[in-house]
C-alpha cells in the first residue's frame, strides 16, 4: 500500500465546490506520488515523467479554477500568483537536469507542497467563499 504523504483533509482544503475539491485532491495524491519516488530512489527520468505529467495537470487545473473565479474583483491578483507559481515550477523543472537532480527534486516537492497547501488555505478558500456567498458559481 502506498504511504500517504501529503494529506489532503475537507475541514482545512475544501473550497465546498466538487470540482476543484477532485482536481486539489490530486494534486495532493500526485505530490504524494512524487515523494514516495524519491523516497525509493527511482530513476531520475521516472521522477521527470512524474514532474511532467503533474504540471501538465497544474496547468489544467489553474485554468479550470480561473475560469470560475474569474468573477471574483481580484481576480487579477489571483492569477498572479498562478503565473508566479507556474514560473517557479518550471524552473525547478529545467533545474531537475542540473548538477544535483537529487537535491532540485527534493526542493521541488517541498516547494509544490507547502506552496499548494498555503494557496489552498488562504487564497482558493477566501476567494470561492466569496463567490459562494455572491451566488458567483454556476450550478453543481
Amino acid at each position: 500500500m502506498k504511504t500517504q504523504y501529503f494529506q489532503w483533509d475537507d475541514n482545512r482544503f475544501s473550497v465546498k465546490v466538487k470540482l476543484i475539491d477532485d482536481q486539489h485532491r490530486k494534486l495532493f495524491a500526485d505530490i504524494s506520488t512524487l515523494i514516495h519516488l524519491l523516497d525509493t530512489r527511482v530513476e531520475l527520468s521516472e521522477v521527470e515523467s512524474v514532474v511532467d505529467d503533474l504540471f501538465d495537470y497544474i496547468d489544467y487545473h489553474f485554468s479550470t479554477e480561473e475560469k470560475l473565479l474569474a468573477k471574483h474583483p481580484e481576480f487579477a491578483a489571483h492569477h498572479a500568483k498562478h503565473l508566479g507559481f507556474t514560473e517557479k515550477i518550471r524552473e525547478l523543472e529545467r533545474q531537475l537536469l542540473s548538477a544535483n537532480p537529487e537535491a532540485t527534486a527534493t526542493n521541488l516537492y517541498l516547494f509544490l507542497g507547502e506552496w499548494l497547501q498555503h494557496h489552498i488555505q488562504t487564497e482558493d478558500r477566501l476567494y470561492f467563499a466569496y463567490l459562494h456567498q455572491h451566488n458567483l458559481l454556476p450550478p453543481a
